[in-house]
Formats: structure tokens, C-alpha cells, sequence
């Protein structure tokens, strides 16, 4: 059940982000299961207002725009990027990250195409991990990335 878990990571991070407008304070499930939580619930459309006593803004965004429409589409980083970045920037993406991995390399990839005269790096990670040097490998032991 894909929309179950999708609801419940929306729910954790909207309520923990803004449930009282201070604090990190991931939501109380007081003792039940998360998933039979969100099983038991009639709707999830007013769970901000059921379960904190007010409205949640992440909540709300998540169930007025519940597919990749106009709203969500207007908020890819890509299309708000300029066609020659002027500043120094640094991009940086993880293989285990929450977010996708696919929009860091594709703005640091739009960025390359478009250089002029900057100097744009993207081959080598900054920092081991610790990885075994080897083929595809830099000298200091991290994957080289071609992009």
C-alpha cells in the first residue's frame, strides 16, 4: 500500500516541522503501530486539525495537491535555476539521501553545459567514505562521477 507509506512520511515530517511551530518533535503515535494508526483513520484529509488542533501547512499542500500537478511542478528547483549561474554554488548529493539523486547531478549537468568560463568539478567526491581504491575509482578511494 504505497499511499499508506507516502502518507505516513508526509505526516511524520509536516507534524514534526510545524505541529507547534518551534521544535523538531516527531509526532506521538502514543504506543500504536504508525501503520495501524493511519488504518484506523476515517480520513486523513483532517488529521492535522483531528490530531494537533490546527492546521499544518506541509499537510494541507500534500492533500490539496495529492499528484504531480501545476503546483508541485512550479517548485522543481530545475526550471527556477538561471541559465548561467553567476555565483559560486555547490551541489551536493548523497546515494543515500531521502531526497532523489536525480535532481543534483541534472542541475549540476544543465550548469556544465552551460558554463562559459567558470570552472565547474563534479569528478571527484571531496570526502571518503571510506570506499576501496579501484576501478572507477579516484586516487583518494571515491567513485569517480562523469557527468
Amino acid at each position: 500500500m504505497p499511499e499508506l507509506l507516502l502518507t505516513r512520511r508526509t505526516w511524520e515530517y509536516a507534524a514534526a516541522l510545524e505541529a507547534d511551530g518551534r521544535t523538531l518533535i516527531p509526532f506521538d503515535f502514543r504506543g500504536v503501530d504508525p501503520y495501524e494508526f493511519f488504518l484506523k483513520q476515517p480520513e486523513v484529509a483532517s488529521l492535522d486539525f483531528r490530531t494537533v488542533g490546527h492546521q499544518l501547512p506541509t499537510w494541507r499542500k500534500f492533500i490539496d495537491h495529492p499528484d504531480y500537478d501545476s503546483f508541485w511542478q512550479r517548485m522543481r528547483t530545475l526550471q527556477q535555476m538561471p541559465k548561467v549561474v553567476n555565483v559560486p554554488d555547490l551541489i551536493v548529493a548523497g546515494w543515500w539521501d531521502q531526497e532523489d539523486f536525480f535532481g543534483p547531478l541534472e542541475i549540476f549537468r544543465r550548469q556544465k553545459k552551460r558554463a562559459q568560463s567558470q570552472k565547474l568539478s563534479g569528478d571527484r567526491s571531496v570526502e571518503s567514505r571510506g570506499l576501496g581504491r579501484g576501478r572507477g575509482r579516484s586516487h583518494s578511494g571515491v567513485p569517480e562521477f562523469r557527468v
